[in-house]
């Protein structure tokens, strides 16, 4: 009898979760609705196995968090401002312009008042601002009921990507930036933007705990710093040679070098926004926490 009553109120949950995923826009249902149904199951399944509180924990989880997913999924379908590239575009231009903006107090000193230390705490937040930008709109593509996972995430994974990689850059080839040799010497400065892709693509990828977009997400970042990293300095170097050649460039001639240094950054921006959108598309809306 208790068999039978556990058997009625399971099949109760998933026609009730059956009803909610109709709820889904038709894109998102006919893509994933079949596999998330599976999933939930699958989850409801083992949690009877377990006990009673086990099967409500569950079940309040899922249903509580329904109507926020609903909602989300059909602002993103409507919103072309909410689509993934859109997304990451804007994120991580802004981010980059962050960092164009304390480069340039940094190296104009507009803010004397402040001291070495406090100077670094501005560079650590501007690293985490940027890299919780890039996490949030990773997150509205990979986990949208989830995103402030993909925000601290991608804070914390920016800040030790620029710091921990620079430090060790620094340790084991101090040089390697300003070398004038040949060889292979020349693609020594190309480990950084490695290093910082490797570390801010598995950061990211923590939030999905599925190893195959893990592995992806690293991949696609190493791809997309290094490409961000070629822009950043070709650019430069092209700014340096025809636009602003010689004494156009010095701190006397301010706009100048407020072009120099924010173009470039922007430009890497934007390919990072690029790789990262194609990126967050190809795995859009998975749903990875069930």
């Amino acid at each position: 009898m208790q068999n039978h009553l556990q058997e009625s109120q399971a099949s109760l949950a998933t026609h009730f979760y059956q009803i909610l995923l109709l709820l889904y826009p038709r894109e998102f249902r006919n893509r994933f609705g079949a596999e998330m149904h599976g999933v939930f199951v699958e989850a409801l399944a083992e949690n009877r196995e377990q006990s009673f509180w086990n099967v409500f924990q569950f079940l309040w989880h899922e249903f509580t968090e329904a109507p926020a997913s609903i909602f989300d999924q059909h602002q993103a379908a409507r919103s072309p401002w909410l689509q993934p590239y859109h997304l990451n575009l804007s994120a991580f231009t802004l981010g980059f312009i962050l960092i164009g903006v304390y480069d340039s107090i940094n190296t104009f000193n507009w803010l004397n008042f402040i001291h070495f230390d406090q100077s670094f705490f501005f560079l650590l937040i501007t690293y985490l601002l940027t890299g919780g930008l890039g996490g949030l709109a990773i997150g509205c593509a990979l986990g949208p009921t989830h995103k402030k996972f993909f925000v601290l995430s991608g804070s914390i994974g920016f800040l030790l990507a620029n710091l921990f990689s620079l430090q060790i850059f620094k340790l084991y080839f101090p040089d390697a930036m300003t070398s004038t040799q040949t060889g292979w010497a020349t693609y020594l400065p190309l480990l950084f933007p490695l290093m910082t892709g490797v570390i801010y693509g598995f950061f990211i990828a923590i939030p999905t705990v599925k190893w195959r977009i893990a592995l992806r997400c690293v991949w696609m970042s190493m791809l997309a710093f290094l490409a961000g990293y070629f822009v950043n300095r070709l650019s430069a170097a092209l700014m340096q040679s025809y636009l602003f050649p010689g004494s156009l460039l010095g701190k006397a001639h301010q706009a100048n070098y407020l072009i120099y240094i924010f173009v470039p950054d922007i430009l890497e921006g934007l390919l990072l926004g690029v790789i990262f959108g194609g990126l967050a598309q190809h795995n859009r809306l998975t749903p990875a926490f069930h």
